[in-house]
């Protein structure tokens, strides 16, 4: 099943072609992994899959339905796109229950499993005040992942993790996909990108220059 249709997006802002004729697709259970240099356009495409910006051409699709300018984006998908922010004087476990609040979608034996997948459990009832830039990533994957989403969208998700923590949230992404979850992950972590991605595409200028099915 088609759980992610991009279909020749673009979009300029004023002179500059930030997207042009983007088109990709991504099915259950696969991981597209997104490569390029900074302002190729990576951190653009995801922000023009989840309608915060007004496309000049094209359309995405979630699942055969259009993702509209500035509507909610539908429940079913979950975000990491560039720096996550959450209430420091809460918990990571607090700022997790939270977030779910608003959709009323807490799942906890879900929510303290992934914690646990990512090393952060014992981290749980720690202010967020007092994470590392690595640890706010880790919780940034959980709350991405935290509600069952079909699709997940992740921006740089390895951004100041260690070797071996990178190795954990591969591992992670490789398990929950064999449940049907499709992900598209932009990331200049070669490891990552190979390790975990069905297709890759390489994107440069606002277009895909390489990679296609």
């Amino acid at each position: 099943m088609v759980l992610l249709k991009v279909d020749k997006i673009s979009k300029a802002f004023g002179k500059k072609q930030v997207l042009d004729q983007i088109e990709l697709v991504v099915n259950e259970g696969e991981v597209v992994g997104l490569v390029g240099h900074n302002g190729s356009g990576k951190t653009m495409l995801l922000r023009a899959i989840i309608a915060s910006m007004r496309l000049d051409n094209g359309q995405v699709f979630l699942k055969d339905l259009p993702i509209v300018f500035n509507q909610p984006l539908p429940l079913d998908v979950g975000v990491i796109i560039e720096n996550p922010e959450f209430i420091p004087h809460f918990t990571g476990l607090e700022n997790l229950k939270y977030l779910a609040s608003i959709n009323d979608n807490y799942q906890e034996e879900w929510v303290l499993s992934l914690l646990k997948d990512l090393d952060m459990y014992q981290h749980k009832d720690d202010k967020v005040s007092n994470y590392s830039l690595g640890m706010r990533q880790k919780l940034a994957i959980v709350q991405a992942l935290m509600e069952n989403q079909s699709l997940i969208l992740l921006d740089e998700p390895t951004n100041g993790l260690d070797r071996d923590s990178v190795k954990v949230v591969i591992d992670l992404i490789n398990k929950i996909k064999t449940s049907g979850k499709g992900f598209l992950i932009a990331s200049h972590d070669e490891q990552l990108i190979q390790s975990v991605s069905d297709h890759v595409y390489e994107i440069a200028d606002g277009r895909i220059v390489g990679g296609q099915r």
